[in-house]
């Protein structure tokens, strides 16, 4: 995801961090995308960064699955209702 501009949350980072798929892009590609998320999240600032993380990122299907579950439970539909209805109280 190197993306240069844009605001808010880019649904195919969401997306790919929902599959358990690690994401490389820049600091634009993770705005709005809570830190605690950061394992899967490689931020790169220049090509050389780019080509470094996509050799070097190897990542077990055990912790890809579990990172999917973790990242889909904290994030579901009802999970998102509930925080934005705290926040209008």
């Amino acid at each position: 995801a190197p993306l240069f501009n844009g605001a808010g949350v880019k649904v195919k980072v969401v997306e790919a961090l929902a599959c358990g798929t690690p994401v490389i892009g820049s600091e634009i590609s993770f705005e709005g995308i809570d830190t605690q998320f950061s394992k899967f999240m490689f931020q790169c600032k220049s090509p050389l960064d780019y080509i470094e993380k996509i050799h070097n990122i190897s990542i077990p299907l055990e912790t890809r699955q579990s990172f999917k579950n973790n990242f889909v439970s904290k994030n579901n539909a009802v999970n998102i209702l509930n925080y934005v209805n705290a926040k209008q109280i």
